[in-house]
């Protein structure tokens, strides 16, 4: 199971595609190769020790374990967040004004966590422009908000019952969408585009505004885009029966990957 998650955790950057205006996929080999341009951050969270994890993107956000004396365990598949330690990538992944933009992240909870959790944001005190990917009574709930909600989205699948779920938040324009497993769950459409505060921090795992909302759990491969890159064509149990939508990006992954062995062999490194 863990090499299965393995090969699918590096394949979820480029088993995605961009959603045009009307919020409809896109299906175009330039619109798909802005995939990996709108690439912000990728924390892989695969550190075995230390306090550092490393940004994988090539924009050197890297991140900064926090809590006194604590470090990140690390398992098989992913970091363990024990409810008290956290990760601080400061302003450098940030994201400013009107853009569009997704989060993606792989997430593992226990089903005895009932409390609110934050899989990652951007926010802090005192200032407005931020937004925010958490899981709330069991279930995903993403937020852009600037003295007022663009979207409070509150989804419907649950994701609290200790296996993988690969999940996003998505903005493009006026429309926020939240996806599990590669399925759209929820989407809500705003009066008007608000804007991103760009000083404010990205945590992973911590809301230092209210209540902590300290993550309980696992995470692996969590990444911003400044595009509305929406997760599709992948199934996160099975490593067989991968559908994907042609793309230059995309395509080229594939010829790659069918040279190698998926029951044994690592993933090739990606490279646009």
């Amino acid at each position: 199971m863990a090499s299965c998650l393995s090969f699918y955790f590096a394949l979820t950057v480029l088993l995605a595609t961009v959603v045009d205006a009307s919020n409809s996929i896109s299906s175009t080999s330039d619109e798909n190769a802005d995939i990996s341009k709108s690439l912000v951050a990728w924390w892989k969270l695969d550190e075995k020790i230390g306090h550092l994890v490393a940004d994988s993107s090539g924009n050197k956000a890297t991140g900064l374990v926090e809590q006194a004396g604590s470090q990140l365990a690390h398992t098989t598949d992913g970091i363990v967040f024990d409810g008290a330690t956290y990760i601080s990538m400061g302003t450098t992944p940030s994201l400013s004004g009107q853009t569009d933009f997704a989060v993606h992240a792989w997430v593992k909870v226990p089903p005895r966590i009932k409390q609110e959790l934050c899989i990652i944001q951007q926010r802090s005190d005192h200032i407005y422009g931020e937004w925010w990917l958490w899981i709330r009574n069991g279930s995903l709930w993403f937020t852009v908000y600037n003295d007022e909600f663009q979207f409070r989205i509150e989804g419907t699948v649950p994701v609290t019952d200790g296996t993988w779920h690969h999940v996003a938040g998505v903005r493009n324009g006026t429309v926020g969408s939240i996806y599990v497993d590669s399925k759209l769950d929820k989407s809500q459409n705003g009066s008007k585009i608000v804007k991103l505060n760009s000083s404010l921090p990205v945590f992973i795992g911590y809301d230092p505004r209210d209540n902590k909302r300290y993550f309980h759990g696992e995470l692996k491969e969590v990444q911003i885009f400044s595009a509305a890159v929406v997760p599709v064509g992948f199934n996160p149990i099975s490593s067989y029966g991968i559908i994907v939508h042609s793309s230059t990006i995309q395509q080229r992954w594939m010829d790659r990957m069918a040279a190698f062995n998926m029951r044994g062999s690592a993933s090739p490194e990606f490279s646009s």
